[in-house]
């Protein structure tokens, strides 16, 4: 018979994170939303921005809560005032390290991930998925999407305007990338809101995320150092009341 080996210090740790929950890789956490706070107005109207609008790639800066940082779900609202198919929904995550836009904040600049869904069928408030495979992002940063083409110009769909957060924070404004078909496409990026209706420019969206493995793995570090000197004071403390 094999000889019984306890578990290492760093496996039991690991064992007690997952019991107690703290691993959770399979269905992560929110460290971003607003999907509980629709709102309306006459500008955007229905609340909703249509992507027929400037027919350009739009989207939301957002900094996260929590302390989980490897995205592995992103949710985007979007809506419209009847059925409408979209043959491609296209979507970004970028780092706000782009040009310095009037010294307020910075515009979108280096690409961390994209990804695209075909054939989307919007009627009214809908709310479209995209995995991630657990991209690693900055504590802010600004997603963008962009609709390639949407069927019918009187029923248009858009992205769903809502605020506040309930997790994480986000300017009032939106970010807009000037690529359009106009004449006065000229490729940069503006920061735009709702004047003068005064509705707050934030997008609906949910971003899930898992601890990164490095967190994962100095947290099991640090237990197992705790158990090792808890072992080692055990192993010198003097025994008393011996016969």
């Amino acid at each position: 018979m094999w000889p019984f080996r306890a578990p290492s210090g760093a496996f039991l740790v690991l064992s007690l994170l997952a019991g107690a929950g703290y691993l959770q890789a399979a269905e992560g956490v929110p460290v971003y939303s607003n999907l509980s706070t629709y709102t309306e107005g006459n500008w955007p109207p229905d609340g909703f921005q249509a992507f027929s609008q400037f027919c350009d790639p739009i989207g939301d800066d957002v900094t996260l809560g929590g302390t989980e940082r490897d995205v592995t779900q992103f949710k985007i609202a979007l809506s419209s005032t009847g059925p409408v198919a979209i043959d491609r929904l296209d979507v970004w995550f970028y780092k706000n390290d782009g040009p310095d836009w009037t010294g307020i904040i910075r515009a979108p600049g280096t690409e961390l991930w994209s990804a695209s869904k075909s054939q989307i069928e919007v009627n009214g408030r809908t709310t479209v998925t995209f995995d991630a495979p657990n991209i690693t992002v900055p504590d802010s940063f600004i997603w963008i999407a962009y609709a390639r083409s949407a069927d019918g110009t009187a029923s248009p769909a858009g992205l769903a305007t809502y605020d506040p957060p309930t997790i994480g924070g986000s300017a009032d404004g939106f970010w807009d990338h000037n690529i359009g078909s106009s004449e006065d496409a000229d490729g940069k990026w503006y920061w735009q809101d709702f004047a003068p209706d005064g509705v707050v420019a934030n997008f609906g969206a949910e971003i899930i995320a898992v601890p990164e493995p490095a967190s994962i793995l100095l947290l099991a570090m640090g237990g197992a150092a705790v158990i090792r000197t808890r072992r080692s004071r055990l192993a010198h403390k003097p025994r008393t009341g011996q016969l």
